[in-house]
């Protein structure tokens, strides 16, 4: 594709960028963006030759999906996780556009691959700039530069001289080291500074068409490490018999009841409401402690067999000791809830939770059954992007009002309060809960919808329709009928 309808496309979806997102918020612009950026970029790749085949057009569309959602959920980390993970999608489908199967490249491509297309968006604008294969006139940027700088200290003195000299000039200085300019003037650089960066990015991703595919990298990674067989057997089993220990505790007194941990001084809400965290940390490293032995541990030639299966059988060992610890963290969720009501941390940990299980279960099976057709990094990649999309059908904030409501119902207990403060995905329920609770939780809970109200109210006047929102939408109609209803 020419280089000057490469530049004024990517200008063009410049301009789209900067009438869609400068001074919106997030709505239907951001998947109406990605869905217009996908297309050129797909519609450039074949007129260059380079199309996108069926692996990289699956994480595209499965990016696509995911930013679909984000005008219909609200809450502000669901959105974060769609944004982010549909991106992410994107620019590994631009990555991955030569591969025919999505989950065919090795574990460390999901990984790096969509930070080189990121990287390489932002370079490769410089390279069109210059031009490949004719003479040009070349500019001497670097030595622009370098008189600049030689001249800043003369520029300094002589124009704090002449603003000394005449008031008006020293005020235009002023104006202009301050950015104090203009509201009209001023906006329309900040627009302009917008659209370019849009653009830049824009030619950069369109850029990368026409790239001869990367060769095929079958082969394993080349060993950093080498851990001979005695050293990785013992290395994994010490890792699986603390991981033992941790498990025997949890059958003993997690699991074991009230009675065995009355003994030792504790109550079992206690002890079981500490450490979700820490132990979703300690499976997320084990990870790694799994990946290191598979790297750097192969058999000696000539080996016996008995070594591999030897490693292999500490390492799946090592897994069923920490799915029991994922069993444990899920079981110190419930009690969380069961005591305190359901809240957005619980129900995401319990996602990240679901997640570490998963993937454990898959390791623990391809140790033995084979996984030679799809990698640790391709898995997890995929089941992340599963867990983000069930939590978008799941709606966390209006699952969260509905679990505590029927705790309510069982126990009479209702965080009014945090009720109030969760997000418009959630109002609609809690603007009809608002007459079935009794003060101060009802009073607390009109407070939040009052303030929702309010914060409704200055989105609408602040913003245009590419920051349509449905989740907003529904909220605004469910207030609307509450005050009509004298709430």
């Amino acid at each position: 594709m020419p280089r000057v309808s490469l530049f004024a496309l990517a200008a063009g979806l410049g301009v789209l960028a900067t009438f869609l997102f400068y001074g919106e918020g997030v709505g239907v612009n951001v998947p109406l963006f990605a869905l217009v950026a996908a297309a050129a970029r797909v519609g450039v790749g074949r007129r260059a030759g380079d199309p996108v085949r069926a692996g990289g057009a699956a994480w595209m569309g499965a990016g696509l999906v995911l930013l679909a959602f984000v005008p219909l959920r609200a809450q502000g980390a669901l959105t974060a996780l769609n944004v982010g993970f549909g991106t992410w999608a994107l620019l590994l489908g631009i990555g991955l556009r030569h591969a025919a199967h999505p989950l065919g490249a090795p574990s460390r491509t999901y990984f790096y691959e969509p930070l080189l297309v990121g990287a390489r968006a932002v370079g490769r604008p410089f390279a069109l700039i210059r031009g490949r294969g004719r003479v040009r006139r070349k500019i001497p940027t670097t030595a622009i530069l370098r008189g600049l700088l030689l001249a800043s200290p003369v520029l300094v003195a002589l124009g704090w001289l002449l603003a000394q000299a005449d008031v008006v000039f020293r005020q235009l200085l002023i104006d202009l080291l301050t950015f104090d300019l203009p509201e009209p003037l001023l906006q329309l650089l900040y627009r302009l500074a917008f659209a370019a960066g849009a653009a830049w990015l824009s030619a950069g991703l369109l850029a990368q068409s026409g790239e001869p595919a990367d060769a095929a990298d079958d082969t394993p990674p080349r060993r950093l490490v080498r851990l001979p067989y005695v050293e990785a057997l013992t290395f994994t089993a010490a890792v699986a018999g603390l991981f033992g220990l941790f498990v025997w505790i949890q059958f003993t007194y997690l699991f074991g009841g009230e009675a065995a941990l009355a003994r030792e001084g504790y109550t079992y809400a206690d002890y079981a409401m500490r450490g979700t965290l820490d132990l979703g940390l300690a499976a997320l490293l084990t990870l790694g402690v799994l990946g290191f032995v598979g790297r750097a541990f192969a058999p000696e030639a000539g080996a016996p067999l008995t070594q591999a299966r030897n490693v292999r059988l500490a390492e799946t060992v090592l897994i069923a000791a920490v799915l029991v610890v994922v069993a444990s963290a899920l079981f110190r969720l419930r009690l969380y809830e069961a005591a305190y009501g359901a809240s957005r941390w619980r129900v995401f940990g319990l996602a990240a939770v679901v997640w570490l299980g998963l993937v454990y279960a898959w390791m623990g099976a391809g140790r033995w059954f084979g996984q030679a057709r799809v990698s640790l990094g391709a898995t997890a990649t995929a089941l992340a992007f599963a867990v983000v999309l069930v939590l978008d059908g799941l709606n966390p904030d209006a699952f969260i009002v509905r679990r505590n409501l029927d705790r309510y119902r069982a126990t009479g207990k209702f965080d009014a309060a945090y009720a109030g403060e969760l997000s418009s995905d959630a109002v609609p329920l809690t603007a009809a809960l608002a007459d079935t609770l009794r003060p101060p939780g009802r009073d607390r809970l009109l407070a939040g919808l009052t303030s929702h109200r309010a914060f409704l109210a200055r989105r609408d006047t602040t913003t245009g329709w590419p920051s349509a929102h449905a989740a907003h939408a529904r909220a605004a109609r469910a207030l609307q009928t509450a005050r009509a209803q004298g709430r």
